[in-house]
């Protein structure tokens, strides 16, 4: 018997609720891990333009305030992704 199925036994033998808790543990685990995983591909891409010069230097990440600070820029008529799909075309 491998551990995947001791561990999914043991859930399978728990109350639903409980259940529902080991489910969003889970997800929240894979979330963080995904996230991980992100940034330390972000940083082996962005270390990699640096070292081939496409760039010269590695911006630094926005904190939280300025990300809110962001305004977004109301155009008008088709959204601005319909308009680029139609002239790549």
């Amino acid at each position: 018997m491998n551990l995947g199925t001791v561990i999914q036994d043991k859930v399978n033998a728990l109350p639903a609720d409980l259940q529902e808790e080991v489910l969003r543990y889970v997800e929240r685990l894979a979330s963080a891990n995904r996230t991980i995983q992100e940034t330390q591909l972000e940083k082996e891409v962005s270390n990699r333009l640096l070292a081939k010069g496409v760039i010269s230097e590695l911006p630094e990440p926005m904190s939280d305030e300025e990300d809110a600070e962001i305004e977004l820029i109301e155009i008008e008529g088709k959204p601005l992704s319909e308009t680029i799909i139609r002239e790549r075309r």
